[in-house]
């Protein structure tokens, strides 16, 4: 049956999780350990416990991390299966669950803050066309990126303003802003 297939932007999600990861461990200099090497508890650090397995396991489990590395810009997330610890190994995380590791490492006097910025772009306010562009008086023959841009701009206005006597002024303002050209001048050029 169709539905929407989110996997990708669970990966997506993921890599987002994994840098921050890896922007964490680099402020604590490549190595984060919530364990000492002889397996024991490192003070006022609790060990995370995340869904993970090693590639060779048939199915994942409740997996507690012991350390976590960035190698050769590569992380590497270390630990063991909760029910038995027969030794510490390369552990493969389950989307969804790098947050748990992330909120589990303190922050540094440097670092406070490794939250990447999403890149998620949203033109919620209103449907914009090129048409609206030309009926503005401006050139339609913009890129994609430039209509956005202007939708964002417009959306600042409205939140301030009433919505339609000021919709094309809107419109003009931000191609004036943006530097779009105008029809006349274009016809010109």
């Amino acid at each position: 049956m169709k539905h929407t297939d989110l996997y990708d932007k669970y990966k997506k999600l993921d890599a987002i999780e994994r840098e921050e990861l890896k922007q964490a461990v680099l402020a604590h200099g490549g190595e984060f350990r919530f364990e000492t090497e002889e397996g024991e508890p490192v003070e006022g650090v609790q060990s995370p416990i995340v869904i993970a397995g090693e590639r060779h396991w048939e199915s994942c489990c409740e997996c507690i991390v012991s350390r976590v590395v960035v190698r050769n810009d590569y992380l590497e997330i270390y630990g063991y299966a909760k029910e038995w610890r027969d030794g510490e190994i390369l552990l493969d995380v389950e989307i969804g669950n790098i947050g748990y590791i992330i909120d589990e490492i303190s922050e540094t006097d440097e670092v406070h803050d490794v939250s990447i910025p999403s890149n998620i772009k949203e033109i919620a306010v209103i449907n914009l066309c090129r048409e609206d562009i030309k009926d503005a008086g401006y050139s339609p023959n913009i890129s994609d990126d430039e209509l956005q841009q202007i939708a964002s701009r417009i959306g600042k206005y409205l939140e301030w303003q009433e919505f339609w006597p000021q919709f094309y002024a809107n419109v003009k303002e931000a191609c004036d802003y943006l530097g779009i050209p105008e029809l006349e001048n274009q016809m010109n050029d």
